[in-house]
């Protein structure tokens, strides 16, 4: 017992300084976006065909951006482009937003929504597989958006756009924000730190369970840290969240006033094109209307977007980290059959069945961990939930049986043989 009693402290303090370390990762670096106010007179810098059917409506909480369908005609919507990113790796996004009585339109994807896409240096569009900021129809009260999006590629311009896609209802976004944001300089030394702690924990916790080849624990070990920080902490491809509460960043004041100098920059950032670009404000790339599936309303010249991987200048590209996270949204579906294949090679791996805890932790942690982050609990969590421990307790059985069903298998390809 004295094992486990300093294990769980030492698991205890990794985890305190794993939280720590996240929600303190970034720190705010000086940029024109980190002054940019979303009122009145922001709104009018936007040309006309990227706002329709939007307001700025002045509350006691501050201007509040709505929009909602007047008439039958035009989609309610505003884009925010961002120039000026080349020395930009991450950009703090911040929201409060709510939709009240959105019936979705013809196709799933008409409803609110807020989503991004990225212009490219060879002029190219891009959509990231994880676009969506957030998405729903019907009523939702005021929910906090924070994340902090990682440019990866020659980005030249970020595209915001906000919209009520569906056949009625409004949406309301207020306190938005946007801040250049840059990794301590001490992430990475600590990043590493925590990472051999966490593998010497689960190595010695493996090591308890009997699994006492070296190799296989060592395995084991990095299989388990690589599954959890893929799968569990609150990021996608390009996305990251803080857990619990919120990013511990000092950001500057907006001014209720804008300048005359923060206006210019305003204008030059939202309203120009960038340098010889003169299709930026064309209305192909803003008629919504017309729109026929929901890439070109992020004025994409084609329906499908590709997605540029080539890292930013001077940025770690995290490719083998991202080539996991596509692969676990592609197989997120399959959640019975992907636990069951995964709790089936981990027994092969471990050979020892007093390590079912760690291939359960990987299976509910993912869920469990939802309810800490923007992203919330809800009951598909609790479904998928089901379908990881069900999967879990195939993949047992399977090898707990192994050798019957090897025999089994073995008669059957000789009597097919005979």
């Amino acid at each position: 017992m004295k094992w486990l009693f300093n294990s769980w402290i030492t698991g205890v303090l990794l985890a305190l300084a794993t939280f720590l370390a996240w929600n303190h990762r970034f720190e705010v670096s000086d940029h024109p976006l980190n002054a940019t106010v979303i009122d009145e007179k922001f709104l009018k810098t936007i040309p006309a065909p990227r706002r329709t059917h939007c307001s700025i409506q002045e509350t006691e909480e501050g201007p509040v951006t709505h929009l909602e369908r007047e008439g039958e005609k035009g989609t309610p919507a505003i884009q925010i482009i961002l120039h000026d990113l080349e020395d930009v790796q991450f950009i703090y996004i911040s929201c409060d937003y709510r939709w009240q009585d959105v019936v979705p339109g013809e196709q799933s994807w008409m409803t609110a929504k807020g989503i991004f896409s990225d212009k490219m240096e060879d002029g190219s569009s891009r959509q990231p597989s994880d676009f969506v900021l957030f998405e729903g129809s019907g009523t939702q009260d005021w929910t906090k958006l924070e994340v902090v999006r990682k440019l990866t590629g020659a980005i030249i311009d970020t595209h915001f756009y906000f919209s009520v896609g569906g056949k009625s209802g409004s949406l309301d976004l207020r306190n938005l924000r946007f801040s250049k944001v840059a990794e301590r300089s001490w992430v990475r030394f600590v990043s590493i730190a925590l990472a051999l702690g966490w593998l010497s924990l689960i190595f010695r916790l493996l090591w308890k369970c009997d699994v006492r080849n070296p190799v296989r624990a060592a395995s084991a070990a990095l299989m388990m840290l690589s599954l959890l920080w893929v799968g569990a902490f609150p990021t996608t491809i390009t996305l990251l969240a803080p857990l619990s509460d919120a990013f511990s960043l000092d950001l500057p004041d907006v001014p209720k006033s804008p300048s005359l100098d923060l206006d210019t920059a305003i204008s030059q950032a939202s309203a120009s094109p960038k340098k010889s670009d003169p299709a930026e404000d064309q209305p192909r790339n803003t008629t919504l209307p017309e729109r026929e599936s929901p890439n070109d309303a992020l004025s994409a010249p084609t329906p499908i977007l590709k997605e540029n991987t080539s890292p930013k200048k001077g940025a770690n590209s995290g490719v083998i980290s991202t080539l996991l996270r596509k692969v676990m949204i592609v197989l997120s579906r399959f959640h019975f059959l992907i636990f069951a294949l995964l709790s089936l090679f981990w027994f092969i791996l471990t050979r020892s069945v007093k390590s079912w805890p760690f291939v359960v932790a990987l299976a509910a942690l993912p869920e469990m961990l939802a309810h800490f982050t923007f992203y919330g609990l809800d009951w598909k969590d609790g479904v998928d939930l089901s379908r990881n421990l069900s999967g879990v307790a195939l993949g047992f059985l399977t090898w707990w049986h192994r050798d019957r069903i090897f025999q089994i298998a073995r008669k059957a390809f000789r009597k097919q043989k005979a």
